[in-house]
C-alpha cells in the first residue's frame, strides 16, 4: 500500500457507524477544518440516492471523503465522475482492463450490468457566493457480499468470482486515482474527464427513457453535458438535457435509426 494521499487526507477509521456520512455531517457542526476520509467496517443507517438503504454488512468498503472546496454549485455533479471514474480505475489496477466493468450515469458501477457499487454526493453550500464550502462523497463497493430481493441486479467481487480484495487495499488504490483525476478536473477542466469517463460508459448510444413533469421521453444516451447532465437525443434530434432523476433502458426500436444520431464523445 502506497498511502501517500495521507499528505492531504486525515483518516478515521471505525468498525461500526450508524453512516460514515452522518459522521461528516457530525465533525463539520464540530468545527473539523481539513480534509478526511472516513471508513467503516459496517454500517447500521447506510443510504444512497433518494434516502434507500445501503445494505452495509462486514467485508465490502463503506467510506465517506469530506473535502473543502471552493467550487461552483452548478459544477458540484462533476464530482461523481470523478469519484466514479476513479473506483473504475482502482479496480481495473487489481483486477485487471479485460473485466466487464461499467459506469452508469449518474453515480453506479456496474460488473456484469449488476451493480457493485454507488455513490452519494453532499454539499454544504455558501449560496451567497454560489461555492460549496464543503463536499461528502459517499461511497459503497459490494467486495464479499450484495443485498437479495432488490428490484434490479445487484452483484460483489467475490460473487463474480475476484477474492482476496480487502477494503483497505481498494481505498489506497482508489484515494491514489482520486488525486489524480481532481488533478485532472482542476488543470484540464470536465472535458477531458468526461471523455475518460465515457469509454466505460454503459450503454452508451443505445435507447433510455426517463420521465420529465410527469411526461416520459425516449431517445438515444447521446453523452454527457459539461455539467454531468445525462443527454438524450429523440428521433427529431432534440437534445434533452437530464441532470436528474433516474433514467431508464429501453429495447432500441426497429426504427429509431431512420435518421442518425450522433454520440459525443
Amino acid at each position: 500500500m502506497t498511502l501517500n494521499w495521507l499528505n492531504k487526507y486525515g483518516l478515521l477509521i471505525f468498525d461500526h457507524i450508524d453512516s460514515t456520512n452522518l459522521e461528516a455531517h457530525r465533525l463539520l457542526k464540530h468545527g473539523i477544518n481539513k480534509n478526511l476520509v472516513i471508513l467503516a467496517g459496517s454500517q447500521k443507517e447506510g443510504r444512497g440516492r433518494y434516502g434507500r438503504y445501503w445494505h452495509s454488512p462486514k467485508g465490502n468498503l463503506y467510506l465517506s471523503l469530506l473535502l473543502k472546496h471552493n467550487t461552483a454549485i452548478s459544477s458540484l455533479s462533476q464530482y461523481t465522475f470523478v469519484a466514479s471514474l476513479s473506483m473504475a480505475n482502482a479496480i481495473f489496477e487489481l483486477l485487471g482492463k479485460d473485466i466487464d466493468l461499467k459506469l452508469k450515469w449518474p453515480n453506479d458501477i456496474l460488473l456484469t450490468d449488476k451493480k457493485i457499487s454507488g455513490i452519494l454526493l453532499e454539499s454544504i453550500s455558501n449560496i451567497q457566493y454560489n461555492v460549496a464550502s464543503w463536499l461528502i462523497i459517499g461511497i459503497g463497493v459490494n467486495l464479499k457480499l450484495c443485498p437479495q430481493g432488490l428490484q434490479y441486479s445487484v452483484t460483489s467481487l467475490e460473487a463474480e468470482g475476484y477474492k482476496d480484495i480487502i477494503p483497505e487495499l481498494l481505498l489506497d488504490r482508489f484515494m491514489q486515482h482520486f488525486s489524480v483525476n481532481c488533478n485532472l478536473l482542476q488543470k484540464k477542466g470536465f472535458m477531458d474527464l468526461k471523455n475518460r469517463w465515457l469509454k466505460h460508459a454503459w450503454c452508451l448510444g443505445e435507447m433510455f427513457s426517463c420521465c420529465i413533469k410527469g411526461k416520459q421521453i425516449s431517445g438515444i444516451f447521446s453523452g454527457v453535458g459539461e455539467n454531468g447532465d445525462f443527454l438524450l437525443k429523440s428521433k427529431d434530434g432534440t437534445v434533452n438535457r437530464i441532470n436528474s432523476g433516474e433514467v431508464f433502458k429501453e429495447p432500441l426500436q426497429n426504427d429509431f435509426f431512420n435518421k442518425k444520431l450522433s454520440v459525443q464523445i
